[in-house]
């Protein structure tokens, strides 16, 4: 029992001190302007330069400029909510597997550089998808250039965290099952297989989306919060579809014969 509620209270502790700096990382991108967050806009940048072969100049109090394409690469693209999110997840799910302190403290570590050059990679690829959208002649009517801009990047975050919580379980085996803003205490089998798959985007959710509802900073945007809230529903549920449906058919054109005869 004693050790039982030791397990537990290093879990909690381990837990708190996750939080703890993904807030002072939410605190800093909400308080920074360009210069504040250069940490991440400068390799972002480079990364993107080395991708589209184009050049970027730092302006103070703005960000990396390349003026004659009227492309700014801004705090509004350092992409640290990503960062939030992929670091919550990876942390979360070695704190409930790991044994012992020195482990998951090596794994939170691991966990913030492994989220740090995840959004980078990341970052700099949706910026790119960005700068060839914008000069697509594909707009009119409802679908504008920042309405785009929104689809592509909640569309390729999604993706990438997805693809970040399939390492994850890699990592830590087949059964992982990595605790999302909700839990299903101890179900098993395919309705958690199933949750699992949401995993990413009850992160992602919860650092875009409910945080700004938690803290009411949603007001200041309104309606654009609103439209963020719906195309990020939209492109996750389409997403997930997608995933669900290739998963169906690999598993239905690998399956051995006679199972589905067998099911039926």
């Amino acid at each position: 029992m004693g050790s039982a509620t030791n397990h537990m209270f290093r879990r909690l502790v381990f837990y708190l001190l996750t939080a703890g700096i993904a807030w002072g990382f939410k605190y800093h991108y909400s308080t920074s302007g360009s210069d504040g967050l250069d940490w991440i806009l400068r390799p972002t940048t480079a990364l993107v330069e080395i991708i589209s072969g184009m050049d970027f100049i730092r302006e103070s109090g703005a960000g990396y400029v390349r003026s004659d394409l009227a492309i700014v690469i801004a705090p509004a693209c350092a992409g640290v909510n990503f960062l939030i999110a992929a670091f919550l997840m990876a942390a979360v799910t070695g704190i409930r597997r790991l044994p012992s302190a020195g482990a998951t403290i090596r794994w939170v570590g691991l966990s913030l550089a492994l989220a740090f050059l995840c959004t980078v990679l990341v970052n700099a690829l949706r910026i790119h998808l960005t700068i060839q959208l914008y000069g697509a002649d594909i707009y009119g009517g409802w679908l504008t250039k920042a309405r785009a801009h929104r689809i592509a990047g909640c569309a390729i975050y999604f993706l990438s965290l997805s693809a970040f919580h399939w390492m994850l379980t890699k990592r830590f085996g087949a059964d992982v099952r990595c605790q999302a803003p909700v839990t299903l205490g101890g179900q098993t089998g395919n309705g958690l297989r199933a949750f699992r798959r949401l995993v990413p985007f009850g992160w992602y959710g919860l650092i875009t989306i409910g945080v700004p509802v938690l803290n009411l900073s949603w007001r200041t945007s309104g309606v654009r919060f609103v439209e963020h809230c719906a195309v990020l529903l939209g492109v996750s549920m389409v997403v997930l579809l997608l995933t669900f449906l290739l998963r169906s058919l690999r598993f239905r054109f690998s399956s051995p014969p006679g199972i589905w005869e067998q099911a039926s």
